[in-house]
């Protein structure tokens, strides 16, 4: 069974932060997780 990590001040800022931040994030990189520059991966695409 997997337990959760409690929720600390720290984490929820950071939770917080992704969230207003994500759209930004995925409009600058190609992929969310990689963060590959958005004309490089453009550039794969093709």
């Amino acid at each position: 069974m997997v337990t959760r990590k409690e929720y600390t001040p720290q984490r929820r800022a950071n939770r917080k932060y992704e969230e207003q931040n994500k759209e930004k994030r995925k409009a600058k990189s190609g992929n969310f997780k990689t963060m590959i520059p958005r004309d490089l991966f453009d550039e794969f695409c093709e």
